[in-house]
Formats: C-alpha cells, structure tokens, sequence
C-alpha cells in the first residue's frame, strides 16, 4: 500500500524508527516530508502526496495534536475519502475530536511485536476493504434517465446534486489547504534567554556570538534534521541557533522554510599541549673560580702548601656530582592510580520497561530520542548543564541522545 505519514517533527526519530521501518520490512511504500522537492510549494506537494495514497496513518502525540499541519493533512485526507489510521506513539495523549470515534493501533510502548502485527493487520483490512469497492458492480451507482419514469429522473437529479455539493466541499477544502500557508514573510527567532549562535547546525561547531533574550532575528533555513534554523543577525551575518522551544520561540510559519545542507566539518579542538618546554638556548654562566688567573704574581707563605691552594681555585660547584647512596630502593613498576575520563560505563536504573527521557540536546524542551531500556548497560560520551541540571550523552542500541542525571548510575570510572 502506498501510505502518507502525518507526524510533528519532533517525534520524526521515533517515527522512523518505530513505524516506518516495520512498513517498509512489510512492503508497504511510505510517504514522509522527506521526500518533499526543493523548489517547488511544500503545500502543494503534500496534498498531491495524499491524493496519491491509499491510506493516511497519523502518529498522535502532544505536539501532532497540536500540529496545525497535521491537522490540516488529516482533513484534507478525510475530504479525499481515504482511511485514517491513528498510531498512538506516546501514552496518555487526549486524542482529537476529529479522530476520537476511529480506534488507533497502541505504540505507546514502543514497536512491540504485538503492535507491528495489530498494525499490519489492520493495513491489510484496509487493503481488502478497498479491493472489495473497486471489484463492486456499478450498474446501480446512477440509474438510467426514463422519460416515462419519474422516479429515476427524480433520483438522477438528487445524486447529480448531492455529486456537485461533493465536488464544492473537496475544492473548499484544498483552497483553505493551500492558501494558509501563503504568508511568505520571513519567520522571527525570539530568544527567553541568552543563545549561542554557531556556525553550523550542531553542538560541535564554534560559537561566535550571542543572541540577547528579546533580541529578534529573521530565520532565513532550517537544517534536515529540523532541530536547528538558519538566522540573520542584526548585524547581517549568518548564523545557527537550536530550535528547541525552552530556547526561543518563533513567530510566523517555519513550514515554509528551506532546508539548508551544511557539508563543511566543524572546526577541531584543539587540546593543550602536555609536552614539558624545551630547555632555551642561552648559555650558563660559569662559576666565577673558574676564570683564568691573572699575571699578578701571588706571594704564597712559605708554611702554606701549594698544591692545596691549586685545588682551592679550581673546584666548580655547579659540576659537582650528586652521589646516590647505592642501598636507597628506587620505585619502578609502582601502579599509577587510573584517571577518570570520558567515554566510561554507567547503567539505566530500573527492571523492564522503557524509559523515555532521551533527547537530542541536553534540555527538556528537545525533541525526544529514542527511549532506552531500563536496567541497560550504557555508555557516557559526555556531559553538560542546563540551568544547574547535569544531562549525560549516552549511547545505547546504536543510539545516542542525552538524559538527565537522575535517570543514570555512573561507574567509578567516570569523572
């Protein structure tokens, strides 16, 4: 089947991973904003994409809810007269009016194999609902027009009514579908408090300055990953800043926005040299015994030896040896405690379940990662604070994300 995801952006991870690789496993072709063609309206794209599908699946969480785009997806699927499928991707999220009659396949818990079938399954009931219409007879879909029947001329009309209002309602629906998305002023990023601005869109590129809270820029791109946008400072340069809410907040319509594909590599640090210094070049002085003696003859006592004078006048103390006494032991194989560093072990508290408290930067208003299991083995890339709270980078099942330190056990080989 061809199917049309409709998600918030935050949740694209979990999405992908969760539901859009059990599709593909399954043979099924999905359509996500991934595919959306630069240069050409996202609008437009996305409702010819929905057209083009058999069936809408909507992911429901917090913020798809919220979604004014979701929204309008789902809408304008219903308008087409395709099946909406809800997948509940995080638990106790009030559904929609528009969805609340239709039951949604449960992966609140993540893609356990008993919600992958409920949801395969309930594709494959969709796929022979479908078959079934197109394999119906058509004889009785409009009855021939009779003049010496009044009945099924009276009958033909209404169904050429009731088709003309159909007809008016998808047309409404697709204008309004169009047309909200036709403010094409450039968005404002508002920082709530002071922001890094980098030079790409990542943790690891340098920051060259700061945006103040309150101190308004144009956004002019977003990154693939949706989690950074492209700004124009005040002073006319160009600059990244997170996109994560509790940073700033944004005013006007970042759908529109172009993706900008970053290739250059953030800049590498680079780390303080441990080399002890070179000795300089600059000569020692010698000890002033041993300059050369003068033509002066000097009057020697005769009761005084001569030689001892001699060896007087020509000792250099800086020359002198050091003698180490031969019975005092020197240490050679004596073990130097380890020192704690990065990467290290640590594990995920708990027995069972799964933890959803990772996220792609170190703060609560980031889009959610992957959740981790409890009880895993995991391991700590790094650390950082935001607003006094420690958050660790771990990776984990061929992930990393950041969590909270309450929700990790260091071991004692970590700083």
């Amino acid at each position: 089947m061809r199917l049309f995801i409709s998600y918030a952006h935050v949740d694209k991870v979990i999405v992908k991973d969760w539901i859009v690789d059990n599709l593909q496993v399954a043979d099924h072709t999905v359509w996500i904003d991934d595919a959306l063609m630069p240069g050409r309206k996202w609008r437009t794209q996305l409702a010819e994409a929905i057209v083009q599908s058999d069936a809408l699946l909507f992911t429901i969480s917090p913020e798809s809810v919220r979604s004014k785009v979701c929204r309008e997806e789902v809408e304008y699927a219903i308008a087409q007269g395709k099946p909406i499928i809800p997948v509940l991707i995080q638990a106790r999220t009030p559904l929609p009016p528009l969805i609340q009659d239709i039951q949604y396949v449960d992966f609140s818990n993540g893609p356990t194999e008993d919600a992958v079938a409920k949801l395969l399954d309930a594709l494959q009931h969709v796929s022979a609902r479908d078959a079934t219409k197109t394999n119906t007879s058509h004889e009785d879909e409009l009855p021939m027009l009779d003049d010496n029947n009044t009945g099924n001329s009276l009958t033909f009309w209404m169904t050429v009514i009731t088709t003309i209002a159909t007809v008016i309602g998808v047309v409404f629906a697709a204008i309004t579908f169009f047309s909200s998305g036709s403010n094409t002023a450039a968005p404002r990023y508002i920082p709530q408090r002071d922001v890094d601005v980098r030079d790409g869109p990542s943790v690891e590129f340098e920051v060259f300055a700061v945006l103040s809270r309150g101190e308004a820029v144009d956004i002019v791109g977003i990154d693939v990953t949706r989690q950074w946008y492209q700004i124009l400072d005040n002073n006319g340069r160009l600059g990244w800043v997170t996109a994560a809410s509790g940073a700033g907040r944004v005013r006007g319509n970042v759908g529109t926005l172009d993706i900008v594909i970053v290739t250059e590599e953030p800049s590498p640090t680079v780390e303080p040299s441990a080399t002890e210094p070179e000795p300089t070049n600059t000569p020692t002085q010698e000890a002033s015994s041993t300059s050369e003696p003068s033509d002066t003859p000097t009057t020697v006592p005769s009761h005084t030896p001569t030689d001892v004078l001699s060896a007087t006048s020509t000792t250099t103390p800086s020359n002198t040896p050091v003698r180490v006494p031969s019975n005092t032991p020197v240490p050679s194989n004596t073990p130097m405690p380890a020192v704690a560093s990065y990467p290290c072990d640590a594990e995920i508290p708990g027995i069972g379940g799964l933890l959803n408290q990772v996220h792609v930067l170190p703060s609560e208003s980031s889009p959610a990662r992957p959740p981790v299991q409890r009880g895993e083995d995991v391991i700590v890339l790094d650390d950082a604070s935001d607003f006094g709270v420690t958050w660790y980078q771990i990776e984990y099942d061929d992930n990393t994300g950041w969590i909270p330190e309450s929700y990790v056990t260091l071991s004692t080989n970590c700083p």
